[in-house]
Protein backbone atom coordinates (compact mmCIF):
# COMPACT_ATOMS: atom_id res chain seq x y z
CA UNK A 1 0.00 0.00 0.00
CA UNK A 2 1.06 3.58 -0.56
CA UNK A 3 4.09 2.55 -2.65
CA UNK A 4 5.93 0.80 0.21
CA UNK A 5 7.45 -2.63 -0.40
CA UNK A 6 7.09 -4.11 3.08
CA UNK A 7 8.55 -7.49 2.09
CA UNK A 8 11.79 -5.81 1.01
CA UNK A 9 11.90 -3.78 4.21
CA UNK A 10 11.50 -6.86 6.40
CA UNK A 11 14.11 -8.80 4.43
CA UNK A 12 16.67 -6.04 4.86
CA UNK A 13 15.82 -5.62 8.53
CA UNK A 14 16.25 -9.33 9.20
CA UNK A 15 19.68 -9.31 7.60
CA UNK A 16 21.12 -7.06 10.29
CA UNK A 17 19.83 -8.95 13.31
CA UNK A 18 22.52 -9.77 15.85
CA UNK A 19 20.57 -10.76 18.93
CA UNK A 20 16.99 -10.69 20.13
CA UNK A 21 17.32 -10.11 23.86
CA UNK A 22 19.87 -8.85 26.34
CA UNK A 23 20.03 -8.84 30.13
CA UNK A 24 19.47 -5.64 32.00
CA UNK A 25 23.14 -5.58 33.05
CA UNK A 26 24.42 -7.94 30.34
CA UNK A 27 25.49 -10.45 32.97
CA UNK A 28 24.47 -13.96 33.93
CA UNK A 29 22.99 -16.73 31.73
CA UNK A 30 19.26 -16.89 31.26
CA UNK A 31 19.30 -20.63 31.80
CA UNK A 32 19.97 -20.00 35.47
CA UNK A 33 17.46 -17.19 35.85
CA UNK A 34 14.47 -18.64 34.07
CA UNK A 35 13.50 -21.37 36.60
CA UNK A 36 13.08 -18.65 39.26
CA UNK A 37 10.83 -16.43 37.15
CA UNK A 38 7.85 -15.37 39.28
CA UNK A 39 5.27 -15.88 36.56
CA UNK A 40 6.71 -18.11 33.85
CA UNK A 41 3.84 -19.17 31.69
CA UNK A 42 3.99 -19.76 27.91
CA UNK A 43 0.87 -21.14 26.25
CA UNK A 44 -0.83 -22.05 29.53
CA UNK A 45 -0.48 -18.53 30.90
CA UNK A 46 -1.69 -17.00 27.67
CA UNK A 47 -4.74 -19.26 27.64
CA UNK A 48 -5.56 -18.30 31.22
CA UNK A 49 -5.13 -14.61 30.43
CA UNK A 50 -7.64 -14.90 27.58
CA UNK A 51 -10.22 -17.16 29.13
CA UNK A 52 -12.96 -15.58 27.07
CA UNK A 53 -11.02 -16.53 23.94
CA UNK A 54 -13.09 -14.51 21.48
CA UNK A 55 -13.05 -10.75 20.92
CA UNK A 56 -15.77 -8.40 19.76
CA UNK A 57 -16.80 -7.59 16.20
CA UNK A 58 -17.17 -3.82 15.80
CA UNK A 59 -19.27 -2.56 12.89
CA UNK A 60 -20.31 0.90 11.63
CA UNK A 61 -22.73 2.49 14.08
CA UNK A 62 -20.93 1.03 17.09
CA UNK A 63 -19.56 3.87 19.30
CA UNK A 64 -16.14 2.18 19.20
CA UNK A 65 -15.95 2.15 15.41
CA UNK A 66 -14.46 5.59 14.75
CA UNK A 67 -11.67 5.17 17.28
CA UNK A 68 -10.74 1.78 15.84
CA UNK A 69 -10.58 2.86 12.19
CA UNK A 70 -7.60 5.20 12.48
CA UNK A 71 -4.30 5.42 14.34
CA UNK A 72 -1.85 8.06 15.54
CA UNK A 73 -1.65 9.47 12.02
CA UNK A 74 -5.24 10.56 11.54
CA UNK A 75 -4.58 11.53 7.95
CA UNK A 76 -5.45 7.91 7.19
CA UNK A 77 -8.91 6.61 8.07
CA UNK A 78 -10.27 3.22 7.10
CA UNK A 79 -13.92 2.43 6.55
CA UNK A 80 -13.96 -1.35 6.95
CA UNK A 81 -17.05 -3.48 7.06
CA UNK A 82 -15.98 -4.47 10.57
CA UNK A 83 -13.07 -4.56 13.01
CA UNK A 84 -12.39 -7.93 14.60
CA UNK A 85 -10.86 -7.70 18.07
CA UNK A 86 -8.91 -10.87 18.82
CA UNK A 87 -8.07 -12.38 22.19
CA UNK A 88 -6.35 -15.65 21.37
CA UNK A 89 -4.40 -17.46 18.68
CA UNK A 90 -7.45 -19.49 17.71
CA UNK A 91 -9.54 -16.32 17.54
CA UNK A 92 -7.00 -14.73 15.17
CA UNK A 93 -6.90 -17.81 12.97
CA UNK A 94 -10.69 -17.88 12.69
CA UNK A 95 -10.86 -14.17 11.96
CA UNK A 96 -8.33 -14.34 9.15
CA UNK A 97 -9.79 -17.53 7.67
CA UNK A 98 -13.31 -16.11 7.63
CA UNK A 99 -12.21 -12.84 6.03
CA UNK A 100 -10.08 -14.53 3.35
CA UNK A 101 -12.80 -17.02 2.48
CA UNK A 102 -15.21 -14.11 2.07
CA UNK A 103 -12.75 -12.44 -0.30
CA UNK A 104 -12.19 -9.43 1.96
CA UNK A 105 -9.14 -7.17 1.90
CA UNK A 106 -7.57 -7.48 5.35
CA UNK A 107 -5.19 -5.32 7.39
CA UNK A 108 -3.84 -6.05 10.86
CA UNK A 109 -3.00 -3.72 13.73
CA UNK A 110 -1.37 -4.04 17.13
CA UNK A 111 -0.80 -0.54 18.53
CA UNK A 112 -1.96 1.82 15.78
CA UNK A 113 1.29 3.82 15.69
CA UNK A 114 2.07 3.13 12.04
CA UNK A 115 2.43 6.51 10.30
CA UNK A 116 1.79 4.96 6.88
CA UNK A 117 -1.57 3.49 5.84
CA UNK A 118 -0.73 -0.18 6.31
CA UNK A 119 -3.62 -0.72 8.76
CA UNK A 120 -5.91 2.31 8.35
CA UNK A 121 -6.15 2.07 4.58
CA UNK A 122 -9.12 3.31 2.57
CA UNK A 123 -9.35 -0.01 0.72
CA UNK A 124 -9.38 -2.17 3.85
CA UNK A 125 -12.56 -4.16 4.30
CA UNK A 126 -11.63 -5.93 7.56
CA UNK A 127 -9.23 -4.81 10.30
CA UNK A 128 -7.95 -7.52 12.62
CA UNK A 129 -6.97 -5.80 15.87
CA UNK A 130 -4.54 -7.45 18.30
CA UNK A 131 -4.55 -4.77 20.98
CA UNK A 132 -6.22 -7.07 23.51
CA UNK A 133 -3.45 -9.68 23.21
CA UNK A 134 -0.97 -8.28 25.73
CA UNK A 135 0.61 -11.32 27.39
CA UNK A 136 4.36 -11.29 28.13
CA UNK A 137 5.91 -14.47 29.48
CA UNK A 138 8.56 -17.16 29.31
CA UNK A 139 8.13 -20.63 27.83
CA UNK A 140 10.61 -23.00 29.52
CA UNK A 141 9.96 -25.76 26.98
CA UNK A 142 11.32 -23.64 24.13
CA UNK A 143 13.57 -21.46 26.31
CA UNK A 144 11.97 -18.46 24.65
CA UNK A 145 10.11 -15.37 25.73
CA UNK A 146 6.61 -14.76 24.40
CA UNK A 147 5.44 -11.25 23.59
CA UNK A 148 1.96 -11.01 22.15
CA UNK A 149 1.35 -8.48 19.41
CA UNK A 150 -0.83 -6.08 21.39
CA UNK A 151 1.60 -5.62 24.27
CA UNK A 152 2.80 -2.00 24.55
CA UNK A 153 6.54 -1.46 24.81
CA UNK A 154 6.39 0.00 28.31
CA UNK A 155 4.57 -3.12 29.53
CA UNK A 156 6.98 -5.39 27.66
CA UNK A 157 10.02 -3.74 29.21
CA UNK A 158 8.55 -3.74 32.71
CA UNK A 159 7.38 -7.35 32.54
CA UNK A 160 10.69 -8.65 31.17
CA UNK A 161 12.84 -6.70 33.60
CA UNK A 162 10.76 -7.19 36.75
CA UNK A 163 10.08 -10.84 36.01
CA UNK A 164 13.42 -12.02 34.67
CA UNK A 165 15.93 -9.15 34.73
CA UNK A 166 16.15 -8.97 30.94
CA UNK A 167 15.15 -6.59 28.17
CA UNK A 168 15.03 -6.27 24.38
CA UNK A 169 16.72 -3.65 22.15
CA UNK A 170 13.44 -2.02 21.17
CA UNK A 171 12.31 1.57 20.79
CA UNK A 172 11.69 4.37 23.29
CA UNK A 173 8.08 5.26 22.44
CA UNK A 174 6.30 3.58 25.34
CA UNK A 175 2.88 3.08 23.74
CA UNK A 176 3.96 1.37 20.50
CA UNK A 177 2.45 -2.09 20.03
CA UNK A 178 5.02 -4.89 19.94
CA UNK A 179 3.56 -6.61 16.88
CA UNK A 180 4.20 -3.90 14.33
CA UNK A 181 7.36 -2.67 16.04
CA UNK A 182 9.05 -6.07 15.99
CA UNK A 183 7.85 -7.00 12.50
CA UNK A 184 9.19 -3.68 11.22
CA UNK A 185 12.66 -4.16 12.73
CA UNK A 186 12.31 -2.92 16.30
CA UNK A 187 15.11 -0.32 16.38
CA UNK A 188 16.08 1.34 19.67
CA UNK A 189 18.89 2.70 21.82
CA UNK A 190 20.42 -0.73 22.37
CA UNK A 191 20.32 -1.72 18.70
CA UNK A 192 23.83 -0.54 17.81
CA UNK A 193 25.20 -2.98 20.36
CA UNK A 194 22.68 -5.80 20.11
CA UNK A 195 20.87 -5.52 16.77
CA UNK A 196 17.16 -5.38 16.03
CA UNK A 197 14.34 -7.14 17.80
CA UNK A 198 12.98 -8.66 14.57
CA UNK A 199 13.79 -12.36 14.37
CA UNK A 200 13.41 -14.08 10.98
CA UNK A 201 14.12 -17.61 12.20
CA UNK A 202 14.07 -19.34 15.60
CA UNK A 203 17.57 -19.30 16.99
CA UNK A 204 19.28 -18.68 20.31
CA UNK A 205 21.12 -15.49 21.09
CA UNK A 206 24.61 -15.92 22.56
CA UNK A 207 23.28 -13.99 25.55
CA UNK A 208 19.74 -15.22 26.00
CA UNK A 209 17.04 -17.36 24.41
CA UNK A 210 15.31 -15.57 21.58
CA UNK A 211 12.24 -13.42 21.91
CA UNK A 212 9.30 -14.37 19.76
CA UNK A 213 6.34 -12.18 18.86
CA UNK A 214 3.05 -13.85 18.16
CA UNK A 215 1.11 -12.50 15.20
CA UNK A 216 3.66 -10.10 13.74
CA UNK A 217 1.49 -7.31 12.51
CA UNK A 218 1.49 -3.79 11.16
Amino acid sequence: MNGVDRRTMLTRSAAVVTGAAVTGALSGPMAAAAPHAPHASGEAGSAAAHAAGTGSVVRPGDPRYDMLTTGNNQRFVARPEYIKMVRSTADAERALRDAVRAGKRVSVRSGGHCFADFAAHSGTQVIIDFSEMTHVGYDPKFRAFVVEAGARLINVYEALYKGWGVTIPGGICYSVGAGGHIAGGGYGLLSRAHGLVVHPTPRTSPLLPHVTARHRTS
